[in-house]
């Protein structure tokens, strides 16, 4: 990611959750938490109109502060959510398609990162592993394993760097100037989700602050 590098033209912001075949299910603010539940038994079917449909939910890195409020979050709005932490290594793409040939999501959030910009100074080799390599893992995994599913990409804002003074506030549109090894990780990631987007993945970019 070169300095100034501009936003992909590929931009999504609605986190709607869909199913195989019955289009959009829901919109609006959704979570989920690991219950328990038996991850062989079929998806739920779709809600009646007018409510959020239930829905299976992968969550990568739930050990981490927003897994940890996620996951509850979106079981209690009744959706099943399969939790997975350091048990499932985001880097081995192996490991990544034999979790969703089992699991088979409706949707994923992928929280899993090295998420320190600090820990990114010491560990540079490791930050781009798993926030880049290991975010291509899981975009290839679900092309293959689970094509229908939605991904939801958690970035990062600091993606965008500083700000200038008297600068308006960054939108979408903003130049990408990441300034630590973890934002570049991050907005590398970032532009291979757009890629990853335009090639058809329903794929969803959220840069939180």
């Amino acid at each position: 990611v070169e300095l100034d590098q501009g936003a992909a033209g590929v931009e999504q912001h609605a986190f709607e959750l869909r199913r195989v075949g019955q289009g959009r299910l829901g919109h609006g603010r959704s979570s989920l938490a690991d219950r328990g539940a038996s991850v062989d038994r079929p998806s739920t079917g779709v809600a009646a109109a007018g409510s959020l449909a239930r829905v299976r939910v992968l969550i990568t890195g739930s050990g981490g502060f927003v897994g940890r409020h996620l996951a509850p979050l979106l079981a209690s709005a009744g959706h099943e959510v399969v939790a997975r932490d350091q048990e499932l290594d985001v880097t081995d793409p192996a490991a990544i398609e034999r979790a969703l040939h089992e699991i088979r999501p409706d949707a994923l959030v992928h929280l899993a990162a090295v998420s320190s910009v600090t820990r990114s100074q010491r560990e540079r080799d490791l930050t781009f592993r798993v926030n880049f390599m290991g975010s291509r893992s899981v975009f290839e995994g679900v092309s293959r394993a689970a094509p229908h599913a939605r991904v939801v990409f958690v970035s990062s804002g600091e993606v965008y760097g500083v700000s200038a003074p008297d600068s308006p506030p960054f939108d979408e549109r903003t130049p990408l100037r990441p300034r630590s090894p973890y934002a570049r990780s991050k907005a590398c990631a970032d532009l291979l989700a757009a890629r990853y987007a335009a090639d058809g993945l329903d794929v969803v970019r959220g840069r939180p602050f």
